[in-house]
């Protein structure tokens, strides 16, 4: 019987325990443990409800999965099955719909695929597939490790190929199925490359290291949840000089797959920092001297009026809802781009680029 015909629990009984295999493996040979009571105490991490729901929160946010097994982590999640003790339903639910994913990737024999996921739960990052001729370029020729690249079959990608040779890295050719299984139905332009997931900078970290004598320039991003925009903004930060990007845990997109193609390398540039509370990280920066600068509708100056040359922190809100009112109660003042056509507002990502090069106007006048 072929797996999608089974019972999506009864998938998930056997996921449950293929993934048991990988974590106690990782246990033995990795971490070195050897005694049962240990063993059995370490596992807990691992293969507990909620060890599943948060795996699987945190990789969903970072696009790790295809949209097959999105879709087949949602099989397994919307499947009723018996009631739940002593944990909520939700992660119950996300904890079944993780164990029928890995089950039937066991059932259709997807062992490279299950080792890419079960082998590295025991690491505190995902690896990413990551696409796009001019991303997987840059990425091979800077300081990041690229574990594997994926071109497809009679696919334009000479360059990319004498890049792999050149650094001594894995290649591998596929058919467009290939690439819809790892990454879906994206423009990948028959290329992509395998990497460990990205980073994010503590943000005392990027203020540290501003160079001394650097008026300093910081972008905070309330809300933006579109990784396109998320990507755009972030390439025009490497052009201007930005010297870092602070994004918000709830309410954002973070680092993925589509925001490195769209950022074309640049992600690798611009360190981005994600924190907890946007109005408590305003507090603490102005404390060190940043001013506050929010694009925003009411009480506004025009954004040509205003002197940037000051340590200054610009922040952008969401193209639906605009900057949170929280945040715009720790803005010192704001500034608004004049429309005088039919459209009121602009892409964040454009107004975004308007107003960077308006502060670098301002700080290095012609």
């Amino acid at each position: 019987m072929r797996p999608e015909l089974m019972n999506a629990l009864a998938v998930a009984y056997l996921g449950d325990a293929v993934f048991e295999v990988y974590v106690r493996e990782y246990l033995l040979t990795e971490k070195g443990i050897m005694k049962p009571h240990e063993l059995q105490r370490a596992s807990i991490k691992y293969v507990s409800a909620y060890a599943h729901a948060g795996f699987m929160k945190y990789a969903l946010s970072r696009n790790f999965f295809t949209e097959e097994e999105v879709r087949l982590f949602k099989r397994g999640r919307n499947c009723k099955g018996h009631s739940v003790k002593n944990k909520s339903v939700v992660v119950h639910n996300q904890s079944s719909g993780f164990e029928s994913m890995i089950g039937h990737l066991y059932l259709t024999k997807q062992t490279e695929r299950l080792d890419e996921i079960c082998g590295r739960r025991g690491s505190d990052k995902v690896k990413e597939w990551i696409y796009g001729k001019n991303t997987v370029r840059e990425l091979l020729t800077g300081p990041r490790q690229v574990h594997e690249v994926m071109i497809q079959n009679q696919s334009k990608n000479d360059d990319i190929v004498k890049l792999c040779r050149k650094n001594n890295i894995k290649m591998r050719m596929t058919d467009k199925n290939g690439f819809i299984k790892l990454v879906g139905n994206v423009n990948h332009q028959g290329v992509m490359a395998l990497i460990d997931g990205y980073d994010y900078t503590p943000l005392e970290d990027i203020v540290r290291n501003i160079p001394e004598g650097k008026q300093p320039l910081l972008l905070m991003l309330d809300g933006m949840e579109d990784p396109h925009n998320l990507g755009a903004i972030i390439r025009t930060c490497d052009a201007i000089g930005v010297d870092g990007v602070i994004i918000g845990k709830k309410r954002s997109v973070g680092l993925n797959a589509t925001v490195a193609k769209v950022s074309t390398g640049a992600i690798d540039h611009v360190p981005v920092a994600q924190v907890t509370n946007l109005s408590r990280t305003l507090d603490s920066l102005k404390k060190e001297g940043f001013w506050v600068v929010g694009c925003e509708l009411d009480n506004s100056t025009d954004y040509r009026a205003v002197d940037y040359n000051m340590p200054l922190v610009l922040v952008i809100g969401s193209e639906g809802f605009g900057i949170s009112r929280l945040v715009k109660e720790h803005c010192d003042m704001n500034v608004i781009l004049p429309m005088v056509g039919h459209v009121n507002s602009l892409n964040a990502s454009v107004a975004t680029a308007v107003l960077l090069y308006q502060v670098y106007n301002s700080r290095h006048p012609l």
